[in-house]
């Protein structure tokens, strides 16, 4: 099964999204933004390990499968909804990506 998450790009001021300090409205989500280089790398990254990738800026998401999840976040995805610890994000990703966090897939009703 697949599962999906959102993936918080490192901003281009430094603030963290998932740490606002201020609440994110119209007036102050530009700070959150992250640069369009860094949303190339981000999603080259990603796609290179074998997600896909849906913009959502100012996040990323992400789909795959259970084992890619498990490959490179180094986490049981049998979890509904979890915060993947920024130590288990690759290395080399950390320059781009602050953090993931894995969300539930919607239910579908015919």
């Amino acid at each position: 099964m697949d599962r999906t998450a959102q993936v918080f790009l490192r901003s281009a001021l430094g603030a963290s999204l998932r740490n606002p300090t201020v609440p994110v409205t119209a007036e102050t989500v530009a700070r959150y933004r992250p640069t369009a280089a860094t949303v190339r790398q981000a999603k080259r990254l990603l796609q290179k390990a074998g997600f896909e990738v849906l913009e959502t800026l100012p996040t990323l998401g992400i789909t795959g499968s259970a084992a890619l999840f498990e490959t490179h976040f180094q986490i049981p995805v049998h979890v509904a909804t979890r915060e993947v610890p920024e130590a288990v994000v690759p290395v080399a990703w950390r320059n781009v990506i602050e953090g993931i966090v894995l969300t539930e897939p919607p239910e579908l009703f015919p």
